[in-house]
């Protein structure tokens, strides 16, 4: 039994071959869409069967404190629709992604004021990946007053989307990480904000020199 899955990892544009512009430009199914990417953690809310109880994940384990900072925020704010959640899992066999903002234990580049979920997901518990669209998500987030990824802007062919990556190439202001954006194939890649990665480089040289 699957309990929770996330995706396939995402790179960021120019990181690997297949994210460079060439690449993407011959290899991308339009329309393809840029989500608002935010800067916490990953957190799947899964099911499992057996014992009947929701799955509180990190990226990477059910058993690690970014998993049990991920329960508390939950539960702390969206604790009254959790049984609809689970409700959902079982019947549509789906499990829930979200980025998870944790500003006092898990402090990021991009600040924030309060700590807080916003669904990025609906994907189905089975080892083939399919997920619920986005309009299914915004409805069904709207409905249990869930905080749902933006979606900001949609391009039907290369040339627009180049024009939007030129755009963001020199966007300077702090407010975001960057995008997602996604093809009609799923197939996804990281565009980060020259602010971003900036001041990413900057932390991971900080690091360094205090490690000697």
């Amino acid at each position: 039994e699957v309990v929770a899955r996330g995706w396939k990892k995402s790179f960021n544009k120019g990181e690997r071959e297949e994210t460079k512009s060439e690449s993407l430009q011959e290899t991308l199914a339009f329309p393809v869409r840029a989500y608002e990417k935010y800067n916490g953690f990953l957190g799947i809310l899964g099911y499992d069967s057996h014992t009947k109880e929701p799955i509180f994940c990190s990226k990477s384990s059910i058993d690690t404190e970014f998993a049990r900072n991920f329960e508390r925020i939950f539960r702390e704010s969206h604790n009254e629709v959790l049984p609809k959640l689970i409700e959902t899992m079982i019947e549509s066999n789906v499990c829930f992604a979200f980025e998870v903002i944790d500003p006092i234990n898990d402090p990021h580049i991009i600040e924030y004021n309060h700590e807080h979920v916003v669904l990025l997901d609906v994907i189905e518990r089975n080892i083939v990946f399919k997920n619920w669209n986005y309009e299914r998500l915004c409805e069904f987030a709207r409905s249990n007053k869930l905080l749902y990824k933006h979606l900001a802007k949609t391009f039907d062919n290369w040339g627009a989307l180049k024009t939007f990556i030129n755009e963001v190439d020199v966007y300077v202001d702090g407010d975001i990480e960057g995008y997602m954006i996604e093809d009609s194939n799923n197939f996804a890649f990281k565009l980060k904000s020259p602010y971003y990665s900036k001041w990413k480089m900057l932390r991971g040289m900080l690091q360094n020199m205090s490690k000697g």
